[in-house]
């Protein structure tokens, strides 16, 4: 919406539009109430506002740009990034709805241009650093490991939340009346959005039960993997997604003609391990800001 699928290089155009009297003047719009912003000034509002309200000291607050988004990374517990209108905890990165989706499309898919920091900034053109290089190096290390979730079997179904076009090809087993039926893991996504109850947590029977009990049938579903199954294997093995070993055991349980088990395993791998593109401190000459 910006334009920029017209530039093919490094080098884009830049415009300014989020100055306080565009952002103010949106309120004189026909239709409009309110005054309006996007990722620029809102992470700059949420900056001032988790130091003025919530007393966030600013040495835990870094703000971090993409070519085509602005949010922040706020050091706490295992970290918080702001998207928008959203604060995005650890748990809701991984948890596998369009709200996490959202929240990690600037982060997968672009690069970090440039981080700030009330000791200074870093930037990926430039290179004199004037942020504090201990911060940096300790910014990019909290970063990476919120980026990072162990393979459990909590991941592997936010994994499936995350990848709709996978889940037909994965089913669930639950006994009725002492007997195991199944039901295809789509269906029961779709039971699971608008309900209280989720798939991958203490209330799955409860999800399960509200099912209309034809939806389930007594035989395996065709070429559908049973995530029961694949549940069991990543507890016993306590694996992880950058493990060969375990990579192989999981693409040996992925195995189905519904779906190309290495495929399933990259896509897998890269949703428990995004490894943000940051400007390289080994390039960069630090200088006191």
């Amino acid at each position: 919406h910006f334009g920029l699928d017209k530039y093919n290089t490094n080098v884009i155009p830049y415009w300014k539009t989020e100055t306080v009297e565009a952002m103010d003047a949106f309120r004189f719009k026909p239709n409009y109430e309110t005054g309006a912003g996007e990722c620029v000034s809102l992470a700059a509002l949420y900056a001032a506002a988790l130091f003025i309200v919530a007393r966030i000291p600013l040495e835990d607050i870094y703000l971090m740009a993409t070519p085509l988004h602005s949010q922040n990374f706020i050091d706490i517990d295992e970290g918080i990034l702001t998207n928008n209108r959203r604060l995005v905890t650890k748990n809701m990165w991984f948890n596998g709805t369009t709200l996490s989706a959202q929240a990690r499309r600037a982060l997968e898919n672009e690069a970090i241009t440039i981080v700030a920091h009330p000791t200074g900034h870093v930037h990926t053109i430039y290179d004199m650093a004037t942020i504090d290089e201990k911060y940096y190096a300790h910014f990019v290390k909290r970063l990476r490991s919120y980026l990072k979730a162990s393979l459990d079997d909590k991941t592997i179904v936010n994994f499936l939340r995350h990848s709709r076009d996978l889940q037909k090809c994965f089913q669930i087993r639950w006994p009725l009346h002492g007997v195991d039926n199944y039901i295809s893991a789509e269906r029961v996504f779709a039971y699971e959005h608008g309900s209280p109850y989720h798939i991958n947590d203490r209330t799955r029977d409860k999800l399960l039960a509200e099912i209309d009990v034809e939806e389930f049938q007594v035989t395996l579903l065709r070429d559908c993997i049973v995530i029961d199954e694949l549940e069991d294997l990543v507890r016993e093995k306590n694996m992880k997604c950058n493990t060969p070993d375990d990579l192989a055991l999981l693409k040996a349980q992925l195995a189905s003609d519904c779906l190309d088990a290495q495929v399933a395993l990259e896509r897998l791998t890269k949703f428990c391990n995004t490894e943000p593109r940051l400007p390289d401190a080994e390039a960069k000459k630090f200088v006191s800001g």
